[in-house]
This record gives structure tokens, C-alpha cells and sequence, in this order.
């Protein structure tokens, strides 16, 4: 029974019937209190928050007019709070009990105890277990909680003895399995505990199928039914399919463009069009069949509908509708594209949300869409990219919000959240070229909120000891002019000589025509000595350059243009990067060592099976020549390849190919490697790789021989830690040596 209420004021507010619940936290809920200001019309939403709560079974609310104010009286039964879960079944793994555990707390009423169910279920399903039937009862406890004892049957698991397909014609029966992730038992999935049936699996192998065969010019096809035979433990899955025609692509028009011209959306749409690369290559891999640009498919048609919407979000046209129509005439489809383009939509405000240490500046200055500019999507998704390559951010949401006051203005908000912001760790590593030693590292890379990087690292080994301090400001007098300084000293004793490098680095690095392109210039001027030098040595000019000298003065220009599209830095998903260092050390820059040097990079990464397979291909190669003289180069200098780092070849000791003085690798003038790998990618923080790698090290050009290369296979391992970096671990085997080798690399390398 609800009075109608004339008054605002509440007087005193009395409650019977809790038995699980306090008072107050029965006002709080209903966010009510005695002596308040309310908006009576709108008394009935103060009820409503209580069934939103969760908090009660049934009430009812009386009142009694007092004056200027109103009392009232609430009768009420409540629902107690789930303490916690009792299992009386046996739980698959340790993963079901963290998906409900964010239940503890709550309320226990029948929709929540039905919500839990369902969930529980669902997860029994997606580990594949048929028909499932879980039931929900409450204990309850002394402090007015109760544990939730969760009973039934968890359904039976059933292998897959046998898939047979009933219809299909164009694509045999071993392509359509082979693209299904239940598969038939066999004796290597028993051992494996593998090849049971998932209902939740089988319903997306159907999907699967039917864009096969919707991508390869059969629009009617269908799936006329299935059926699962069950015996004992095992299942027989019977698949009955309906080809249908095959079609081809004919005629493609539009109608409603105005803004665009016929011809300018034939551009954007990939209709006709053969596969780009990358497409290909997916497509390949994905199904194992050649792709024909003149098949109808569907995949095309969702392509060039997505290109088309795009082109109108580019322009500000984010509301313009687009439908494709299909009409199809004996073999053949017309497609036309239905316009409504609408109306163009301004950017009003930028909001920023999350950032509770860096700058609103830092964040703006990547972003490439302004208040007052038309929506531009690709500068959008742009500006997403920058923000990720800060590294500032474990996440980031860019999306846009509607003005409702004003149907042509959106506001776009961008959600972060922020990684730690300094890296401090001190301890111990080990490496097969430094042998053990101990180091600090303190590193800020977004320095007060700033942008800077400032950073301090001290190792201190047996063989290595290292002390840097730097500083980088990426966007120098509000421009994306990167500029640093790095002071260092390195000492090394190395097996047939040491070396100490002291110095000063300097930095300045700016766009070029676009993001992607850039240019970079490091100056460093440092004191070098290379003493202990191995007798293997003695007789060559790089001996008797040495062993005159105490110490020599080094002063280098490096100069590194780059074009880098890649998603980001660390494991990345997509896009290619190219990367052409040179050095001129000495010359017409002064110092006492001559010589210029090359080390070209190229990257290609092709994503697969929804970005969770990437296809990782690397070329190295470098050259260095002596100038103004015939002295010999100091031997840190020549190319050795071996272990990891950027002149790694794994499976292979550290600088142990190249050419030999004695029975020591001093190294060569010019080296090549290649890099494949296939990279099981299951978050954007780890990734687990199988590699192929070769490579080899020569004295001279008229030496380099591609059919002398040293070559290696493995698996590999690679995990960003918070606070620590990236750590990783690689397995190889030496095809050359016939030989295993472990490597550990504590970097940003691979």
C-alpha cells in the first residue's frame, strides 16, 4: 500500500521486518534520511532504488502527515548477504570459483542465486560438458550470512568419435574438420586429455563453415541441420549441408551519395578487387583454399561496407547510414549500397578521464582530432595509436558521445589507466658474456607526469661494470622534437681482450612527413680503451694499433631514419617497420677511429586467427668500412653473431660466428640474419614463439656465400613484468652443431 504524499519534508522513518540488515543500510539504499528534502512527484524512484538494490524480498510503505512533515512506517522482509560457496560437486579448475567470486557481498536472492546458477553452467558448458544442472542452496550463519552450497550434476563429458559431413561438394570433408576446433579423438589427444566435445566450440565451428562457403560465392548456403549421436562416452557429429549456387560479383552502384561521387566510393570498396597481401596471406592460412576475386563473398561485402562507412566517418558524416542490397540473377550478384548520408558532426569537447599522474598536455598533444574540427575516425584511431606507444597506459578507450542538446556535436572521451610510472629494481642476473653481476636500475619513463624519461642504472660483475645516467624530453618546446642526453661508463672483460668506453651521447629525433617517419641523430663523444689484449692477435694491425696507444678519442655521428606502422612497440599484432642506421665515426668529425657503418632492419608482422597467431619476420643485415686509412677497427666493432641481442643468432655462444684469429671469432665486415617466427600471442603482455633463425658473418664482400649460413630452430618465451620489463627465455637447437642451448635476455630485444 503506497500513500500519496503532499509534504517534502520526512519526519521520523521507522522500519520493521529486517532480519539480515541494519536500518541504515535500508535508508542508504533507498538513499533516504529523517529531516530530508524531497521531491515527492518523484517519491516512487526512492522505492525503485531498493528492488534495483537487490536488498529486499517484499515492502510496504505507510504514511502519516504531522505538521509540516510526513512519518513514515516500512514493512519490509530483506534477503541476507552471501558470505561465501560451498562446493559439493568437483570443480574443474580454480577458474570457476574466481568468476563468482566477486558475488561474496552481495545480496542472496532469487535472482542472484539464479544469476550464479546460470554462470556456474555456463562455465560446465564452455569446459564441455553436456547438460549441466547445478542447484543453488543457502546455510545460513550465526552473523545473519549465509554460504551458498552448490549441488547437482555437472553433465557428462563425452570424445568425439567421428565428424561426418552430408552435402558438401566443393570442399572436402578434411578441409571442413580441419577448420573446426572439436576435433576426432585419437591417440595423441588421449594421452593429451583432448578431443572432447564443446557445445560452445561446435556452435562457433558451424559459423565457421558457413563463412567458408559464404566467401567462396555460395550466398545461399545453409546448415540444414546436425546431429549428435551419443554412446557411452563417446559422440558421432552428423552435419547435413546445403551448398547452394555459386555466384559471382557483377554489377556494383549506389544511390543517396552526394558528398562522394560514384567513382570515389568504387575506390574504397574491395568488390571485384583481388586480396592485399595480408588479406591473402589470412585468408590462406585461415582456410587453406586460393581466394577468386570475381567469387561472391560475403567477407568482401562486409569489407567495402565498413570502407564505405569509414570514408564517411573520415569526413565528419559518423550517422551515415549504409545498406547493402543483394539481387541476385541467374549466377550472378548486383550489389547496390543504399546512402543515407545525414548529417556532419562536429567535435565540441575532449575529455580526459583516469589520469591521476600525467599531464592532460601530454595526453592532448598526441591526439589529432581538436574541439571545433569535424569527426575524422582514421585521425582517431591515429591518435589511440600515439597513446599506446607512450607506454604510460596498461589501457585505453577512445570513443565519442553524442551532444543531445545538439544533434551536430559530439564529445569524445578517452578512458586510461596507468601503468606504474617508475621502474626501481636492484638484484642479481646472469648472462653467458658477463657472467654474473649485480645491478640497480631506477627508471622514471613518465617523469612527474611529464613525458620525461629519466633514468639511473649501476651493474657491477666480475666482468661488467656499467654506470649510466640519462634524460629524454620527447616533445622539446612543445613540439614532437625528441631531444637527450646519456653519460656512461662500461667496462668489459671480455676472453681475448677488454675494454673501457667512457662518454657523453646526445639526442635530437623529430617527425618527417607523417607519425610513422622519423629521423634521429645521436652524437657521442667518448674516451676508449681496449687493453689485455690476447696474444691470438698479435701481427695484425688491430694489435699493434692498440697496444701503442693508452686510450683513443671516439667522436660518431649516427643518423636512423625509420617508417614504423607497428600496433606497438612490445609484441606486436600487426605492420611492418624499416629501420636504416649509419654511422660516420671519425672523418671530417674528428676523433682517432674512421670508419662508416650500416645495419639496415626490416620487420613484418601478419596477424591471424583473430590476432592471437602472429606471423613475425625479421632481416638484419650491416656492413662497416675503414675511411681516410687502412686501420684496423676496433674488435667490439666487427659483427659476431651469437646468443640474443641485436646481433644474436640463437642456439649459438656469444659472438662465436664470424671469422676467426686463431682459435678466437674476431668477427666480419658485413653480416646477414633472418628471423621467422610463429608467435602464440594470448594477451598483449606474453607470447610464446617457435623460430626458425640464420645467419652468418663474412670478412669481405666478394666472401659472402648465402649458402654457408648458420642456422637454428626453438621455442621461445617472452613476458612484460611490471617493474621489472621484459624478460625472456628461448630453447634452441643448432642445425649446424647438432647442439641445444638455453638463453635468458632481460631487454626490449625480440
Amino acid at each position: 500500500m503506497i500513500i500519496i504524499l503532499i509534504s517534502e519534508i520526512l519526519g521520523k522513518i521507522e522500519v520493521s521486518g529486517l532480519k539480515y540488515n541494519s536500518k541504515n543500510s535500508f535508508l542508504s539504499a533507498l538513499n533516504l534520511r529523517e529531516g530530508s528534502f524531497v521531491q515527492m512527484p518523484f517519491f516512487r524512484n526512492y522505492l525503485f532504488n531498493a528492488y534495483l538494490s537487490g536488498f529486499l524480498d517484499t515492502f510496504e510503505v505507510y504514511g502519516k502527515f504531522r505538521n509540516d512533515t510526513i512519518d513514515l512506517l516500512f514493512k519490509v522482509s530483506d534477503y541476507p548477504i552471501i558470505n561465501g560457496f560451498k562446493w559439493e560437486i568437483k570443480k574443474p579448475s580454480k577458474d570457476i570459483e574466481d568468476s563468482i567470486a566477486i558475488y561474496k557481498g552481495r545480496f542472496s536472492s532469487d535472482y542472484m542465486k539464479f544469476k550464479i546458477k546460470s554462470e556456474i553452467e555456463k562455465f560446465f558448458i564452455q569446459k564441455g560438458y553436456v547438460n549441466p544442472n547445478i542447484q543453488i542452496k543457502e546455510q545460513f550463519l550465526d552473523n545473519k550470512r549465509v554460504n551458498l552450497i552448490i549441488s547437482g550434476k555437472v553433465g557428462d563429458k563425452f570424445r568425439i568419435s567421428k565428424i561426418i559431413f552430408y552435402g558438401n561438394k566443393t570442399f572436402s570433408s578434411k578441409l571442413l574438420k580441419n577448420l573446426m576446433s572439436n576435433k576426432e579423438v585419437n591417440f595423441f589427444r588421449k594421452i593429451l586429455r583432448g578431443g572432447y566435445f564443446s557445445e560452445v566450440k561446435f556452435q562457433k565451428d558451424l559459423k565457421t563453415i558457413e563463412t567458408l562457403y559464404k566467401d567462396n560465392g555460395f550466398a545461399d548456403f545453409k546448415i540444414d541441420s546436425f546431429k549428435l549421436d551419443y554412446e557411452e562416452n563417446m559422440v558421432k557429429i552428423r552435419i547435413y549441408l546445403n551448398e547452394g549456387k555459386r555466384y559471382y560479383f557483377r554489377n556494383v552502384s549506389f544511390i543517396g551519395n552526394e558528398k562522394f561521387s560514384n567513382s570515389m566510393l568504387e575506390n574504397v570498396i574491395t568488390i571485384k578487387k583481388p586480396l592485399n597481401l595480408i588479406s591473402s596471406l589470412k585468408y590462406k592460412l585461415g582456410y587453406g583454399v586460393n581466394y577468386n576475386p570475381k567469387l561472391y563473398s560475403r567477407f568482401k561485402v562486409i569489407e567495402s561496407l565498413n570502407n564505405l562507412s569509414g570514408l564517411y566517418a573520415d569526413s565528419g558524416y559518423i550517422y551515415a547510414q549504409i545498406e547493402p542490397i543483394e539481387e541476385k540473377r541467374d549466377s550472378f550478384i548486383d550489389i547496390t549500397f543504399k546512402i543515407k548520408e545525414n548529417w556532419k558532426v562536429k567535435v565540441r569537447l575532449i575529455n580526459i578521464y583516469g589520469n591521476t599522474k600525467t599531464w592532460d598536455e601530454i595526453i592532448r598533444r598526441e591526439i589529432y582530432v581538436f574541439p571545433g574540427d569535424y569527426f575524422n575516425r582514421s585521425a582517431l584511431m591515429l591518435s589511440y595509436r600515439n597513446l599506446y606507444y607512450l607506454n604510460y597506459f596498461s589501457s585505453i578507450n577512445v570513443n565519442f558521445k553524442p551532444v543531445f542538446e545538439d544533434s551536430s556535436l559530439v564529445d569524445l572521451e578517452i578512458h586510461v589507466e596507468e601503468k606504474p610510472t617508475g621502474q626501481v629494481g636492484a638484484g642479481a642476473s646472469y648472462s653467458q658474456l658477463d657472467g654474473l653481476f649485480f645491478n640497480v636500475n631506477l627508471q622514471q619513463p613518465n617523469f612527474l607526469g611529464r613525458g620525461w624519461t629519466v633514468s639511473f642504472l649501476a651493474e657491477y660483475g666480475s666482468r661488467r661494470q656499467n654506470y649510466q645516467v640519462s634524460f629524454t624530453e620527447p616533445w622539446f618546446g612543445g613540439k614532437p622534437i625528441l631531444v637527450g642526453i646519456n653519460i656512461y661508463s662500461l667496462n668489459r672483460y671480455l676472453f681475448t681482450f677488454s675494454q673501457r668506453n667512457s662518454g657523453i651521447s646526445l639526442s635530437y629525433g623529430r617527425r618527417l612527413w607523417n607519425i610513422f617517419s622519423r629521423i634521429k641523430f645521436d652524437y657521442t663523444f667518448e674516451y676508449i680503451t681496449v687493453y689485455d689484449i690476447s696474444p691470438l692477435y698479435s701481427g695484425t694491425q688491430f694489435y699493434d694499433f692498440w697496444t701503442s696507444r693508452n686510450r683513443v678519442l671516439s667522436s660518431s655521428l649516427t643518423t636512423t631514419f625509420s617508417y614504423d606502422i607497428r600496433d606497438r612497440i612490445f609484441n606486436p599484432s600487426k605492420g611492418y617497420l624499416f629501420s636504416f642506421p649509419w654511422t660516420l665515426n671519425g672523418g671530417p668529425i674528428g676523433g682517432d677511429l674512421h670508419f662508416i657503418k650500416f645495419i639496415p632492419e626490416f620487420q613484418f608482422i601478419i596477424p591471424n586467427y583473430k590476432d592471437k597467431l602472429i606471423s613475425f619476420f625479421r632481416i638484419n643485415w650491416g656492413s662497416i668500412f675503414s675511411i681516410l686509412s687502412k686501420q684496423e677497427l676496433p674488435p667490439y666493432e666487427y659483427f659476431a653473431l651469437g646468443d640474443v641481442g641485436p646481433l644474436g643468432l640463437r642456439g649459438y655462444d656469444f659472438r662465436s660466428i664470424g671469422t676467426k684469429v686463431g682459435s678466437s671469432v674476431l668477427g666480419g665486415r658485413h653480416f646477414f640474419r633472418f628471423t621467422f617466427e610463429e608467435r602464440i600471442r594470448p594477451t598483449d603482455q606474453f607470447y610464446i614463439s617457435f623460430f626458425y633463425e640464420t645467419g652468418n658473418s663474412w670478412w669481405a664482400i666478394k666472401t659472402i656465400d648465402f649458402k654457408n649460413l648458420y642456422s637454428s630452430i626453438g621455442i621461445g618465451f617472452r613476458v612484460e613484468v611490471p617493474i621489472v620489463g621484459i624478460m625472456g627465455f628461448d630453447f634452441a637447437y643448432s642445425l649446424n652443431y647438432r647442439q641445444f642451448k638455453t638463453h635468458f635476455n632481460l631487454g626490449p630485444y625480440y
